[in-house]
């Protein structure tokens, strides 16, 4: 259950990541897309007299297509940002389901037993720490001897 708790915060805490450079690339493009438009508003107004009517037209069209494409990755975002949500959303109640299991394990397994078992795994790792290291200092004498 505390894996379960732990792999849900690890992956929320990626999903907030991943949220907020979703929210920092969508400030990054609103930002560029105001220059752009900033930019093509002053050369229009310079160059309204000056540029044959079909460039204007290209320059235009091509203002489109690129707004256009602003829009759609505007759409794109928000898409994400709701599927964050979503899944965020699902954390909590699993992130609920999981308190609730461990809550239940704690009722059903007295703390005295769960101490014991504890202690009982630490001291069979320990002993599995000293049988590796026996058995690594007997093979490096067993090399020495057979030199």
């Amino acid at each position: 259950a505390e894996a379960e708790n732990e792999a849900g915060g690890r992956e929320r805490d990626d999903l907030k990541q991943m949220h907020d450079e979703v929210k920092a690339e969508n400030t990054e493009l609103r930002r560029h897309l105001g220059e752009v438009d900033s930019a093509l508003a002053q050369q229009e107004g310079a160059l309204a007299g000056m540029v044959p009517r079909a460039q204007l037209a290209e320059a235009e069209a091509k203002l489109q297509r690129a707004e256009q494409a602003a829009e759609q990755r505007e759409r794109e975002v928000q898409e994400k940002e709701l599927k964050v949500q979503e899944v965020k959303e699902q954390l909590r109640g699993l992130e609920g389901e999981v308190a609730s299991l461990v809550e239940e394990m704690r009722r059903m397994v007295p703390q005295e037993e769960l101490a014991r078992l504890a202690q009982e795994v630490a001291d069979s790792r320990q002993l599995s720490d000293d049988l590796a290291k026996r058995m690594a200092t007997a093979h490096k004498e067993r090399e020495v001897l057979q030199k």
